[in-house]
């Protein structure tokens, strides 16, 4: 059995602190374990934690002003066979695969394959429709990323889930981004996050060090 740990328990700070106010908390990395049944592989599902389970989660974006969109890893995504086999960055499924693919979504029943989540116009090539994510970065400074398509659906307040990333056991990634939310009688609200996690090969700490300085800090628009 392979030991698992997020770099937040090994170096402080990892995840920005809460916010004073309600609404959005921290974006968190949970391992979620085997899903592909592949034992090189770790697949990590990201999380929006909310004060408030009436609050809404609307999107994942680089917003000026509040933080860029920016992925990035020690290795490459993984991707299974399935509805994303053979699929490159900017293209389309419309249908998430709970196992050991990588994708991004706004809440939804994910693991019945389920979101109405899109992309923006253009975001990583694409048209716009659910896309998959691949590679081992991307980047958007403004006006672009995921969103929900039917806001205050099942995807609102609590836990709710932005990524599935499946990377192999020794990686180490890192997304930061603004997440748009919404309380109710309220208009949209900004906040940056950064998260960073895996399981860092020997020697890899110092890359955590990196990504955490290359982040911007938490702030409200």
């Amino acid at each position: 059995m392979k030991t698992r740990r997020t770099v937040a328990a090994i170096a402080a700070g990892i995840v920005v602190a809460p916010a004073a106010h309600a609404g959005f908390v921290q974006v968190v990395a949970i391992d979620a374990g085997d899903l592909d049944n592949d034992p090189t592989t770790t697949t990590w599902r990201l999380y929006a934690e909310m004060s408030d389970p009436a609050d809404w989660v609307l999107a994942v974006s680089g917003t000026q002003g509040v933080s860029p969109l920016v992925f990035q890893s020690t290795h490459d995504l993984v991707q299974n066979a399935g509805p994303f086999d053979g699929l490159v960055q900017g293209d389309t499924p419309s249908i998430l695969d709970a196992g050991g693919d990588s994708w991004v979504t706004i809440g939804g029943n994910v693991d019945a394959g389920q979101s109405d989540t899109q992309f923006s116009p253009g975001f990583l090539g694409g048209d716009g429709a659910l896309s998959t994510i691949s590679g081992s970065y991307f980047e958007q400074a403004d006006n672009g990323g995921w969103f929900d398509a039917n806001p205050g659906t099942q995807e609102n307040g609590g836990m709710v889930i932005i990524a599935q990333f499946t990377l192999p056991n020794d990686a180490l990634a890192s997304l930061r981004g603004a997440l748009s939310w919404t309380a109710a009688g309220s208009g949209a609200q900004f906040d940056a996050f950064e998260v960073v996690f895996g399981i860092p090969a020997p020697g890899a700490l110092g890359l955590a060090a990196v990504m955490l300085l290359a982040g911007g800090r938490r702030r409200r628009a």
